[in-house]
């Protein structure tokens, strides 16, 4: 009916099968230092599955996890959250897994400490049609997700 009402044009409404995930990053280091993030990769995560759309759509993952790399190439912090790297399209599913970030540390003088260390493991669940930002605050030795630092500076 809708066909004919509509001038032969029926509306379908979308929605994406997959989530999009990508990470913004800064630095707590004086302006006189830098941090230049050299790879940031989420350790463990489904990466196949099969997908069902009737009569609710959802996805079975495989049990093989893979890791997924966000930075293709070194990326200099600033002191506010910047967009890095690429954008990833993920099946939806229950995550719990730490990134590992590789930086390098500038001093003031010259020298530089290169660094490989792993976040607390991100828990949640990724939804089908949803983005998803991890903004990653990097220090001279850790990394936390934003959301830590904001979550302890409520708590004390």
């Amino acid at each position: 009916m809708c066909k004919i009402e509509c001038g032969g044009i029926v509306t379908i409404p979308f929605r994406h099968a997959l989530c999009q995930m990508s990470i913004c990053v800064k630095n707590r280091v004086f302006e006189t230092e830098k941090i230049i993030v050299k790879d940031v990769v989420m350790d463990r995560i489904a990466g196949s599955g099969t997908f069902s759309s009737l009569k609710d759509p959802q996805w079975q993952t495989d049990e093989e996890n893979v890791s997924v790399r966000f930075l293709e190439e070194p990326f200099q912090t600033g002191a506010h959250p910047e967009p890095a790297g690429k954008k990833w399209l993920l099946i939806p599913q229950e995550i719990n897994t730490p990134l590992t970030v590789e930086f390098s540390f500038t001093v003031e003088t010259g020298e530089t400490i290169t660094q490989r260390l792993k976040t607390i493991p991100l828990k949640m669940r990724l939804e089908a049609g949803k983005s998803y930002i991890m903004t990653l605050s990097i220090g001279i030795d850790d990394v936390k997700f934003l959301e830590e630092i904001i979550k302890d500076r409520f708590e004390k």
